[in-house]
């Protein structure tokens, strides 16, 4: 290895060393700070923290190593979706490896593309709270879900937190405090049929009534998800009671 790093870049016998960079970590970090320069640089495609990134083992010390705003770069480039997942890995981490999540999210989202990227993030971030369905990784999925919302990150950022209505090993309380908070400031939600559906599962709630009012006003005018929206907002309006019904502005269920 210190042959091949040395050498002129080899684009594959460098991308096998990032591969292999967690656990190169694990057994030896002195030599991984030795080399930091060559192997955790993020400039040039062919670094092996780059492939590291896109599809090596999540190890939250490494990732915290790499340089912040290269590392933000990273995750705003097309294709990006593995080293997101790195990322929302080291923000589950209760030792914080990467700092609190919402400044790291401001970060992210305040550069060209981010906005998109913190988005995918939330969304894969669902996606994973759902299947592992561990209450430790619940918890720290909120506080990061959270800590999107309470960062006044731009609406974009927030789109892909619609993907919270499959999670649901997250409490139902907990699910619409959140997404009627995230609707504030984003009605347009990612699986705004699905979450109109979710809603629909407590139509006493008013946060599921702001809920199911608010993406009424801002669904698609056309298409099937439409359709979808209206029918499971129209089913928790015909079972919700009329003196806890919205009465700010009125529904269009048509």
């Amino acid at each position: 290895m210190e042959e091949l790093l040395g050498a002129e870049p080899d684009d594959q016998a460098l991308a096998v060393i990032g591969f292999c960079l967690t656990q190169l970590n694990r057994c030896d970090p002195d030599w991984i700070a030795a080399h930091a320069g060559l192997l955790l640089a993020l400039d040039e495609a062919w670094r092996p923290a780059r492939s590291w990134l896109s599809h090596g083992r999540p190890d939250p010390v490494l990732l915290a190593r790499l340089d912040r705003t290269g590392l933000w770069e990273v995750l705003c480039a097309p294709h990006a979706k593995g080293a997101l997942d790195r990322v929302f890995f080291a923000l589950l981490d209760e030792g914080e490896p990467l700092g609190p999540a919402g400044v790291f999210l401001a970060g992210l989202a305040g550069r060209p593309g981010g906005s998109e990227a913190v988005s995918v993030m939330l969304s894969r971030l669902a996606t994973y709270t759902a299947r592992t369905a561990r209450d430790e990784v619940t918890e720290r999925a909120a506080g990061i879900w959270r800590a999107a919302v309470d960062a006044g990150l731009p609406a974009a950022a927030l789109r892909g937190a619609g993907h919270f209505a499959f999670t649901d090993v997250l409490k139902e309380d907990t699910w619409l405090e959140f997404t009627a908070a995230t609707i504030g400031q984003q009605p347009d939600l990612d699986d705004v049929d699905h979450v109109a559906e979710r809603a629909a599962r407590t139509p006493h709630s008013p946060a599921a009534q702001l809920i199911a009012a608010t993406v009424l006003d801002h669904a698609s005018s056309e298409g099937y998800r439409r359709a979808l929206t209206i029918r499971h907002a129209a089913a928790l309006f015909a079972h919700a009671p009329l003196k806890t019904l919205p009465s700010e502005k009125p529904c269009a269920l048509h």
